[in-house]
């Protein structure tokens, strides 16, 4: 599988690649994937901190409350991972260089 960070380097190289070893890869989708991925692991781990300092407090109820919330957004960020392995399993390789096209 190739590295999202290696694509968002040079996205416009990346897409050429792509152009060259005739895939059609939707370059713009995967790093927007990877964004709302990002966006969910981020709400993830702001709820679960909230979630335990509600527990700190003895806001069990609260607490409760927040674990509903997690898992749906759990629940999102599995889907959303998994749609963007699938692509980036799809994604070809650089080429070299030196590589005459």
């Amino acid at each position: 599988m190739i590295d999202i960070q290696r694509i968002r380097e040079d996205v416009a190289a990346y897409k050429k690649v792509c152009e060259y070893k005739k895939k059609s890869i939707d370059v713009d989708k995967i790093i927007q994937l990877d964004d709302k991925r990002k966006e969910l692991q981020l709400q993830v781990d702001q709820a679960k901190f909230k979630q335990k300092e509600l527990a700190a407090a003895q806001d069990y109820e609260g607490a409760r409350n927040l674990k509903g919330q997690i898992q749906e957004i759990e629940k999102t960020y599995t889907q959303v991972v998994e749609e963007l392995h699938t692509l980036l399993l799809q994604c070809p390789n650089f080429i070299h260089p030196d590589v005459p096209i």
